[in-house]
């Protein structure tokens, strides 16, 4: 569950019917919902401008963008694009830097003894041209 930067939207995971989709509704009447994801998604997330809720597709692990269009009492869901595979992350396990152009994930560890790796994405095109740079393993607290 995510609160949209302006406190107005909640973006939610929510199983129905029988796949979990992203939905974002107002808050706090929660009087309707929005489906933003195409298919399932994980963890949503806000820019901090509202105009984007970022979110993981369930089925392949990409992180995904959807465009939004806030409104005093309605929200418009634009176009949804893949942004980049996320195979190497944890569900969940990620934030979105304020300008909606770098974004910091969590490696799951490949054997119990390796410690897990932070990972930040620059870029938001899928080409070559991005850069992901491994930041120091931690060994505890992630």
């Amino acid at each position: 569950m995510s609160v949209s930067p302006d406190g107005r939207w909640v973006a939610y995971s929510y199983n129905e019917p029988g796949l979990r989709n992203i939905y974002v509704s107002p808050y706090p009447s929660f009087a309707g919902k929005r489906q933003v994801s195409p298919g399932e998604g994980l963890a949503p997330r806000w820019r901090r401008d509202g105009k984007e809720l970022f979110f993981i597709a369930q089925d392949n692990q990409s992180m995904m963008a959807a465009q939004l269009t806030l409104g005093k009492d309605s929200i418009v869901v634009g176009g949804v694009q893949k942004l980049f595979p996320g195979a190497l992350m944890i569900a969940g396990a990620y934030d979105v830097f304020p300008d909606g152009q770098k974004f910091l994930l969590v490696e799951p560890a490949q054997c119990p003894f390796r410690p897990r790796s932070l990972w930040c994405r620059t870029g938001r095109l899928p080409s070559t041209s991005r850069k992901a740079t491994r930041q120091p393993n931690f060994s505890s607290g992630i």
